[in-house]
């Protein structure tokens, strides 16, 4: 699973109390802002020089939130991010913070039809100072998600594979009890992320015998440095994978080490391939591990 799946205000923030705002631009849009058709309204407030985000990566961002009326309802904690995968919040900031570099500050006002389904989570009509701290990029979805290409290798287990990259160690692979430290992204039918380690910054360690058979025996062939593309029918994977999709499973695997009895965990420190977020460097873009 996504290390701790993040709805907009699960992480890094705070309620504040009522206050309002003296901008006296905040409630009416000024002549410069910027009119987009889905009915969003944003106004570059600081330039940004860093990426720009795409619809599924991974950003960090610090923001007000103020109601109509002026008055600030929730915001962020001076040292803590609010940062979660683009895809998993309500369209108004989805589509605002696509619009934004690393760096920038922008203020959205969000109508209700683009703001949170829930109420809980604050207003949906809404008006945002957001500031764009970091991001990290997702892989994009591969071509062909509701069938295997041409060239994919069949398995008996019913799973397809297609080598991405060759294996850069001794030869070496997993025994079917072992322990394998690995990097991974699922895709649904759709090409959206279900499970990923890129979240939380660097591999996780999977023992064979204790996840989905046929997943376990694709790896269990590989060695260090390989990578693969599989796809999974549902019917081989249906009840196996926790948040599994209904339909096909597409996952991107590398191993990055196999892991001996006396090497019960991996910290980020010791993990190897893990990267920064682009404008946060050595931070997790979910502020660690599952």
């Amino acid at each position: 699973m996504l290390a701790r799946a993040l709805p907009l205000f699960a992480l890094g923030l705070v309620l504040a109390m009522p206050a309002t705002a003296q901008q006296d631009d905040l409630l009416t849009p000024p002549p410069g802002a910027e009119h987009h058709d889905s009915g969003l309204i944003s106004m570059v407030l600081v330039p940004g020089s860093g990426l720009q985000p795409d619809a599924n990566d991974l950003v960090a961002v610090h923001f007000t939130g103020y109601t109509k009326a002026g008055a600030v309802f929730q915001q962020t904690e001076p040292d803590e991010p609010a940062q979660f995968a683009l895809d998993k919040v309500f369209p108004g900031w989805r589509e605002g913070i696509a619009l934004m570099r690393v760096g920038e500050t922008r203020r959205l006002w969000i109508p209700a039809h683009l703001g949170p389904p829930n109420t809980a989570a604050g207003p949906r009509e809404a008006i945002f100072d957001v500031e764009l701290t970091g991001m990290r990029r997702m892989p994009d979805p591969p071509a062909q998600l509701n069938e295997p290409p041409e060239e994919a290798t069949r398995r008996i287990s019913g799973v397809f594979t297609r080598q991405l990259e060759s294996g850069k160690g001794d030869g070496e692979t997993p025994e079917a009890d072992g322990r394998v430290l690995i990097e991974y992204t699922a895709w649904n039918e759709q090409g959206v992320v279900f499970d990923s380690t890129i979240p939380r910054g660097r591999p996780t360690a999977f023992q064979l015998d204790r996840v989905l058979p046929a997943f376990a025996q694709v790896v269990q062939e590989m060695t260090v440095g390989e990578r693969q593309m599989l796809w999974i029918p549902r019917q081989v994977h249906a009840g196996q994978w926790p948040n599994a999709p209904k339909g096909m499973m597409v996952i991107d695997v590398k191993v990055v080490g196999l892991l001996g009895d006396s090497m019960m965990s991996i910290g980020p420190e010791a993990a190897p391939g893990a990267q920064p977020m682009q404008g946060q460097p050595n931070q997790s873009p979910t502020g660690g591990g599952r």
